[in-house]
Order: C-alpha cells, then sequence, then structure tokens
C-alpha cells in the first residue's frame, strides 16, 4: 500500500519540528528489508537533535525484525501486545514485529476471538479506510500503528505538564522504557 513518499515524510517531519511539534507520531512501517534513505535518517537525527520525541510502529509481519523508521535508534519502536485468552495480562500481538530494536509494546488488538465473546479483540479507533485513503471514520484494528498512537498519546499525558527542554523530553522516554513490564 504505497500511500505516500519517502521525501513527503521527511518534508513533513521537518515542518512539524519548524511548528514547535514535541512528539511525532509514525504509525508507518517500510516493508521489513526495507531501507529508505540517508533522507529520512537526516531528519530522524534532527528530531533528536531539537528534542523531538519520534514513535515509530515496528511492522505487522509477526517477524523478528523492526521495520524502518521504527528501526532506527533514535526513534521510540513500538510494536503490539495482545490480551491472551487466559486472563488480562498482556502477551505479543502475533503479527507485529520484534526484535532488538524494540523499545516498547503497547496494546494493539487482536487478530482473534481472545475472551471467548465471540468477535475479534481489535481496537476501535478513527482512521482512514485501508482500501480507501479518503474514508475518515471508525474502524476496528489490530495492529501496531494504533499502539504507536497509544504510546505517543502517553508521552504526551507526561509531556503536558514538563517544561520543553531536551532533558525533559529524554526523562519521559527514560520513563516510558523503565517502567514497561517485559513481554516474553
Amino acid at each position: 500500500r504505497k500511500l505516500g513518499s519517502t521525501s513527503a515524510l521527511v518534508e513533513g517531519l521537518y515542518f512539524a519540528a519548524e511548528k514547535g511539534a514535541r512528539i511525532v507520531n509514525l504509525s508507518l512501517a517500510y516493508a521489513p528489508s526495507a531501507y529508505p534513505g540517508a533522507g529520512l535518517d537526516e531528519a530522524l537525527e534532527e528530531m533528536k537533535s531539537r528534542g523531538i520525541l519520534v514513535f515509530a510502529a515496528s511492522g505487522n509481519q509477526g517477524i523478528a525484525t523492526v521495520s524502518y523508521p521504527a528501526a532506527h535508534p533514535s526513534v521510540i519502536a513500538v510494536g503490539a501486545s495482545q490480551p491472551t485468552f487466559a486472563s488480562e495480562d498482556a502477551g505479543r500481538a502475533t503479527y507485529g514485529n520484534y526484535g532488538t530494536a524494540l523499545d516498547l509494546e503497547v496494546p494493539g488488538g487482536a487478530v482473534d476471538d481472545v475472551d471467548g465473546d465471540g468477535r475479534v479483540g481489535a481496537i476501535l479507533g478513527e482512521a482512514f479506510h485501508p482500501a480507501s485513503p479518503g474514508d475518515f471514520a471508525m474502524w476496528a484494528s489490530a495492529a501496531t500503528s494504533g499502539a504507536t498512537a497509544q504510546a505517543s498519546g502517553v508521552a504526551a499525558l507526561l509531556l503536558s505538564a514538563a517544561a520543553t527542554d531536551s532533558a525533559r523530553v529524554a526523562s519521559v522516554r527514560r520513563a516510558m522504557e523503565s517502567t514497561a513490564s517485559r513481554i516474553t
């Protein structure tokens, strides 16, 4: 589903920085083997140097490779967790990419009926229809993109009372990573 270009993504990152963004949510992922180029690397490094937290989806192939841009070291790579049938404890979502570059796993919904109620355990959210990018409405989904939106939302809440200096931004990243539970 190519709905945009790397140059448009880079331009959007610089635009967000110029407008004073403190957090950027990239609910998108390139194919696991794809490297979009140095231009995106430079933009992501610029976000880091300006103290902007960038969150990106790890990808939805269910493999041990975090997709780009989440794989970039300055980005907070977000995977997905899902409730298990046996309990409300989270487990790694089968569709979510994982690996050493993954920083957080956040509820992303389930593609199966995990609680026995006859419905898939998807998350309801406002998004574009996958087959019709101009159709914006409420959709049930299970993906790392939704998990990424939730992670960046938590960061926004943490930053809402914080100063704008980069040390505070870094402390939000440390707080989120150090208080998260490890999922195996």
